[in-house]
């Protein structure tokens, strides 16, 4: 089922990735690994799998803060030979990844995606509050 507020992050998340540069995907889970909302051309089972892989990173990295006594997680950054993976909470209970081509501008794409998620936590908003 479609809702308001997640055809609204569908929208968002596809225009990021369309005027974004080298941006491929961005994916809008909760904590616990359910899609939020994602960018087109993945599959739902590409995004379910997505969805759990980035709530998976952003767990160990807490854990590993936690472990380290080093504060709080501000980014994940994954770096493949086919690409990036940038991963940022979104306030308490949600996070975004984002997929980018091989030797993108990574300044770049953390700032847009740190105002990303600014955009994506507002429009989340009402529905925690519901």
């Amino acid at each position: 089922m479609t809702t308001p507020v997640s055809a609204g992050l569908d929208w968002l998340l596809a225009n990021f990735a369309e005027q974004v540069p080298d941006v491929s995907h961005a994916v809008a889970v909760s904590e616990d690994g359910l899609r939020l909302a994602s960018s087109p051309h993945l599959s739902p089972d590409q995004v379910d799998q997505l969805a759990a892989v980035i709530s998976g990173l952003a767990s160990l990295t807490v854990g590993a803060a936690r472990l380290m006594s080093a504060g709080r997680v501000r980014q994940q950054i994954v770096d493949m030979d086919g690409g990036v993976m940038l991963v940022m909470a979104v306030g308490e209970r949600a996070l975004l990844g984002v997929l980018a081509a091989p030797g993108c501008d990574l300044g770049q794409i953390g700032f847009e995606t740190a105002t990303l998620v600014q955009r994506v936590a507002e429009a989340l908003e009402p529905a925690v509050r519901a």
